[in-house]
Formats: structure tokens, C-alpha cells, sequence
């Protein structure tokens, strides 16, 4: 991987999508920053994070032939990589909420932002930014249900060798994204999805509270859910969100 380490900057995401129209970098180009300004995660929320204590960065992976309406399995590959990669740390109960929150311990560890470039209903590239919750020792109140590495582990953790690991599961995962194996991504996501099938408690955008179960994800990624009533409905990203 070509890496571009950066102190602190707005953005990793807004730095390497400028970086591509200025310089057409390789696929697999990463940036990495010790802080950013304007860190963003789902939702358009603020990611925090203390100055060089955890990994932000974005990856450029570039595409050929890839379907736009095919973009949700490539959400699935980059999860299910970031799963492998943080399995030989022993975290526990390491589990995708959907659509691509990683929870360790029923908490938050790590975010993703992906962006794609859509041309003739083909991705032609995609940035994928990444928050991961490393050596961080306390979050502030307001972040409950945040946790880092540290505070699971008890141990700080190499943020070098840790960015190597997780690029490499990426490059993998990506690959079966590329040969076209939606299958196996959506079978092994399911898999590893966070309250898949246990009832649980959802917040639609208009405030309604209700308690619904996870009985599947469809290609495009809205998430079907049994209501208590035992009727089916399926919500966008953005119509709702866990409690």
C-alpha cells in the first residue's frame, strides 16, 4: 500500500477524494491522520477521538465493471474485514451493527464512511474511512456506549502493525467483492451481525419507539424486521436506528 501519514487535517475522506482528482493515485492508497477536524461518521456525526492514540484513516479502492446497485456488498467486504483483522486481538463478542458499526463487548469500537464514485451506474472508485477506538483511555459521558481497544484489553495496542493488518483483510475481503462472491459476503455478514434475530429495541426518524426482531438484509441493505405484531416491514438506513 502506498501510505500518506498526516498529523491533523479536516478530513481523511475529503483529503484522499481530492487527492484523486489532483494526482490519480493507486487503488489502495491510504491516508492516515493523527487527528481530524472534521472527522465524520453514519448519520453525519462526529467521530471522536484523542490526538495519537487511534487509527483514522481512508482507503482508495478503484473498480472496473462493478454494478452500482451492487454497492451494499461491498459495505458487507469491508465489515467482514475488519472482523478478521481484530479477531487475533481476542476482543469479545466482536459483532457488525448494522449497517457497518463494529461492537466489541456490546459497544462501539470502530465506524466506517464509505463513499462512492458512481459513473454509468458503475462504481468507478470508493473511499473508505475508518474510525477505530485503539489506546484510547476515556471517552467523554456523552459517548456511553463507546469502547476502545485499551479499555477491553487493558494493554495498549500497535497502531502500525494494526493499520497493516487491517489494509491487508481489506484488500482481501475486496476481492471477493470484485469476483462477484455477494453470496458468501451476505451469508458470513448475517452471520456476524449484531442482535440478528433477537428482539430488540428501534427508533424510526420520527421518534417512534418500538421493539422489532432482525429476520434479514436484502441486497441493497435495507434491514427486515418482525414486528411484534409478526408482520414483516423492511427500513432504509437513515429510517431508523437501534436504542
Amino acid at each position: 500500500m502506498y501510505l500518506y501519514k498526516l498529523g491533523a487535517i479536516p478530513s481523511t475522506n475529503t483529503f484522499l477524494k481530492d487527492l484523486v482528482q489532483q494526482e490519480k493515485p493507486e487503488s489502495f492508497t491510504v491516508v492516515r491522520a493523527e487527528f481530524q477536524t472534521k472527522g465524520r461518521g453514519q448519520r453525519d456525526t462526529v467521530w471522536y477521538s484523542s490526538e495519537g492514540k487511534n487509527l483514522l484513516f481512508s482507503v482508495l479502492i478503484k473498480f472496473q465493471g462493478v454494478l452500482a446497485e451492487d454497492q451494499f456488498y461491498l459495505n458487507c467486504a469491508v465489515s467482514l474485514a475488519l472482523l478478521e483483522a481484530l479477531k487475533s486481538y481476542e476482543l469479545p463478542d466482536l459483532r457488525v451493527k448494522w449497517p457497518n458499526d463494529i461492537m466489541a463487548d456490546n459497544r462501539k469500537l470502530a465506524g466506517m464512511l464509505i463513499e462512492n464514485s458512481l459513473i454509468s451506474g458503475q462504481i468507478s472508485y470508493a473511499i473508505i474511512g475508518i474510525g477505530l477506538n485503539v489506546n484510547e483511555e476515556k471517552f467523554p459521558p456523552e459517548l456511553p456506549m463507546a469502547v476502545s481497544m485499551y479499555q477491553i484489553l487493558g494493554k495498549k495496542s500497535d497502531r502500525n502493525n494494526l493499520l497493516q493488518e487491517l489494509v491487508e483483510k481489506i484488500k482481501l475481503y475486496a476481492g471477493l467483492f470484485v469476483s462477484g462472491e455477494y453470496g458468501r459476503l451476505m451469508q458470513e455478514y448475517k452471520e456476524n451481525l449484531y442482535k440478528y434475530g433477537r428482539p430488540a429495541m428501534f427508533e424510526t426518524a420520527a421518534g417512534k419507539i418500538f421493539m422489532g426482531k432482525i429476520i434479514d438484509v436484502d441486497p441493497t441493505g435495507d434491514l427486515v424486521l418482525e414486528l411484534q405484531d409478526e408482520t414483516r416491514r423492511r427500513f432504509r438506513f437513515k429510517e431508523i436506528k437501534f436504542l
